[in-house]
């Protein structure tokens, strides 16, 4: 069973490696990617696989699924969905709330002055996923974004694996801008607490005041809460 993604990309136009089949209302694309010849039999065996399944409106055209992305990974994915991704009744109250803290703490502001307008509207984005939904995956993301309000502009809904690559897109000096602006507006006599996930991960305290566990996937992890200003990376 293949799991088709929610996009549509051009046939590939490999000479005589692509072949088509149809089973019931459904063409799909097959692509050879093997082919062993067998002295002992003398036959050639040859391996192909579903890469696809053809538009019905658009014969040139199809949904790929995952081993189109393992034989073709040239071809870049489209950033937003090309489909229909937003449900017809969206949920609101969580999101009025967390829009109306980000402009009351300037989040926005300062996430646009550091990342840019589209990523300041990312991050909140999924900041929102993460308190909502209590969990940080970027493959429920899209999920989220099917029946919720988005901070993106124009309300832009993104794939789990464009997530993926925004996040290890982001560069160090763009989260030190930003954490040097919040800083700025923090009254001098607070403690600033900065914390990241460390549940995929064991690490060794240190000097750090407080050190909170948490659910680890694998054995026992940890979730640094660093509470003096002099601690500002991670570990």
């Amino acid at each position: 069973m293949f799991m088709y993604l929610d996009y549509v990309v051009d046939i590939p136009d490999v000479k005589g490696k692509i072949t088509f089949r149809t089973k019931g209302q459904a063409r799909y694309v097959y692509y050879e990617y093997s082919r062993e010849y067998d002295p002992s039999k003398q036959y050639t065996n040859v391996k192909r696989v579903t890469i696809g399944k053809v538009l019905p409106e658009d014969e040139n055209k199809m949904r790929p699924n995952e081993n189109f992305r393992k034989y073709f990974p040239e071809v870049e994915q489209p950033e937003e969905k090309t489909v229909s991704c937003r449900s017809s009744c969206l949920k609101t109250g969580a999101y009025m709330i967390i829009n109306k803290a980000a402009k009351d703490l300037e989040l926005d502001i300062k996430l646009q002055d550091s990342f840019g307008a589209k990523a300041a509207g990312i991050m909140l984005d999924l900041a929102a996923h993460s308190i909502i939904t209590e969990g940080n995956a970027a493959q429920y993301y899209p999920d989220y974004a099917y029946n919720h309000p988005l901070f993106t502009p124009d309300m832009k809904c993104y794939s789990d694996s464009f997530i993926s690559d925004f996040l290890r897109s982001i560069k160090e000096d763009q989260r030190q801008d930003f954490l040097d602006q919040w800083k700025a507006d923090r009254c001098k006599r607070e403690r600033i607490y900065i914390s990241h996930d460390s549940t995929n991960k064991n690490c060794q305290a240190g000097d750090i005041d407080i050190v909170e566990f948490g659910a680890a996937k694998v054995d026992a992890g940890l979730i640094a809460a660093f509470m003096k200003e002099r601690c500002w990376k991670t570990m």
